[in-house]
């Protein structure tokens, strides 16, 4: 799972062009697409996980950046 998308929670799909464009058009707020959590602990967990992935993902970079090639 190392999407980057995952450490934002707010919308279910990583919005678009065409997304940004229509909810200029969109004043109602239909095309709004949020994720909704049953309570604040599962959104809690969802979230904190969602952290440690992205901290995961900072992290293989920058060991495949700065470590030296030998000890791969």
């Amino acid at each position: 799972m190392s999407n980057p998308i995952h450490s934002f929670r707010l919308f279910k799909k990583r919005p678009s062009f065409i997304d940004g464009v229509s909810s200029i058009i969109d004043h109602s707020n239909l095309g709004s697409r949020y994720n909704f959590d049953k309570t604040e602990k599962e959104a809690d967990v969802k979230s904190l996980y969602a952290d440690w992935l992205a901290v995961g993902e900072d992290m293989k970079k920058a060991i495949n950046t700065y470590a030296p090639k030998e000890s791969r």
